[in-house]
């Protein structure tokens, strides 16, 4: 009885060893597509860092000292070159103004009695009845009084200067963007009373390694991307001559906003071309990345699976730009990826589209 108990068992193992060999020997040959590697020219692309800027700014000074006693805008207001903004009391300079046209009619009588006197010596000095001493000095008078004369008038043409200044306008059209004064503070000329700026077009600021400078030219269109506002196309309008503190060059670019959302201090990444060589365009499901390498597996002669390295340049819209050891008839696969491996042998069932 035991002898055919353990028979018996020795046959079911047997049996089950046979089973596992024929699955083994059952197990299907990986299926995969294939893609082959597209020859093309990559833009190996270099990010900086910018921020918008007015083209346009200015803080507003008075240019004479005064409280002030009108404010006809404020923070946010839309404003046309020479525009009344603000007035500055304008008595005392009103009172100056008064004073020297005062003084300037005392000062002409005095230089016309002066030149009258000169005139009548004149004629005594040609008739030799006075000294050319005596003439000298009735000349000296009468120039004196002309220069207090000048004088007044040149005293009286900064003090109408002055009480025209007591009108703050705008330099130029655009937007109040700050009021940093109040109705009754006083003022002068050290003060700013306001912030104007212009929005429409604006300009985009960033700097760029010298070694990039030969790829950027004055009116070249370039992509500037905000935040929010998504990618706009730019123009490059000014180019440094001249490396900042950071051995960098500073490059402006002009863009429009008709509707005024752009905003001064907004930070913006400009999109550039670093430089350009030749690679190959792949699907990008087809790279396997594995630490901080990239990989392909492609197809060989005998059907086998070979691991190759990559490095990708460049990415946009499902596609990948690589260079590595690759050629237009290397077969990468494109499907079936994380069910092969290294040397394992493989079914191609066609090209992927």
């Amino acid at each position: 009885m035991k002898k055919i108990t353990l028979f018996l068992i020795l046959f079911s193992f047997i049996l089950s060893c046979q089973k596992k060999d024929e699955t083994k020997k059952e197990k299907p040959t990986p299926k995969v597509s294939i893609v082959y590697p597209k020859e093309t020219y990559i833009n190996i692309p270099y990010i900086a860092n910018g921020i918008l800027e007015s083209p346009k700014s200015a803080y507003i000074k008075p240019e004479v000292s005064g409280r002030i006693v009108k404010l006809y805008v404020d923070e946010g207001s839309i404003v046309k070159a020479g525009q009344l903004l603000a007035k500055i009391e304008p008595e005392p300079q009103l009172y100056q103004v008064e004073s020297s046209q005062a003084n300037i009619s005392k000062l002409e009588a005095i230089y016309k009695n002066k030149k009258d006197y000169y005139e009548r010596r004149k004629q005594l000095y040609e008739r030799e009845l006075i000294s050319k001493e005596e003439l000298d000095q009735a000349e000296a008078d009468m120039k004196s009084a002309l220069n207090d004369l000048l004088s007044a008038k040149a005293n009286l043409k900064e003090a109408s200067r002055n009480l025209k200044e007591t009108n703050i306008i705008a330099p130029f059209s655009g937007i109040i963007d700050k009021r940093l004064a109040n109705v009754g503070d006083y003022v002068d000329p050290s003060k700013d009373i306001f912030y104007i700026l212009t929005l429409n077009p604006i300009r985009v600021k960033f700097s760029v390694p010298q070694e990039l400078v030969k790829n950027i030219k004055l009116g070249q269109k370039i992509e500037v991307d905000i935040e929010g506002f998504g990618k706009k196309e730019a123009q490059v309008v000014y180019i440094s001559s001249s490396l900042d503190q950071n051995s960098l060059v500073t490059i402006k670019a002009q863009l429009p906003n008709p509707d005024g959302n752009l905003k001064e201090g907004m930070y913006a990444k400009v999109n550039l071309i670093k430089d350009t060589v030749k690679g190959f365009e792949l699907p990008e499901e087809v790279a396997i990345m594995e630490g901080t390498d990239n990989f392909l597996y492609i197809v060989d002669n005998q059907n086998k699976i070979q691991k190759t390295k990559i490095d990708i340049l460049n990415q946009t819209y499902g596609k990948i730009y690589v260079t590595g050891d690759l050629d237009q008839n290397t077969k990468v696969v494109a499907t079936n990826i994380f069910n092969v491996k290294p040397l394992m042998t493989v079914q191609i069932i066609g090209e992927k589209k």
